[in-house]
């Protein structure tokens, strides 16, 4: 895909799942509109406050990761996190990616 020019340029992917570390280097170091990470979400408790060391670290590297050597297959892309924990709060998460779709151009939910 990289070789064809596909690096996910113009799109943002609201990745739900139950972690980020956002400031590990590959994927921006920081949260806001000049970082690749836009925005977090937590849909248990409606803040922006996450937990920093989950599996969600691993899914936004192998999505974005702009590392030289271990490119994320969409690397030129953008995230928003969503936290979600347990199935009670996953209806929660979808419907904040959908809310906010038009305000961070999202285009996928993961």
């Amino acid at each position: 895909m990289h070789d064809s020019g596909i690096t996910g340029s113009g799109n943002t992917i609201c990745l739900i799942d139950n972690g980020l570390y956002y400031q590990h280097s590959n994927l921006g170091g920081c949260v806001g509109s000049n970082c690749k990470v836009l925005a977090t979400y937590n849909a248990q408790d409606g803040t922006s406050n996450i937990n920093s060391e989950s599996h969600g670290t691993w899914t936004a590297g192998v999505i974005a990761s702009d590392h030289s050597k271990y490119r994320g297959v969409a690397y030129g892309s953008k995230l928003v996190f969503v936290q979600n924990t347990g199935y009670n709060n996953f209806s929660n998460a979808i419907k904040w990616c959908v809310d906010n779709k038009d305000t961070y151009n999202i285009t996928i939910i993961s």
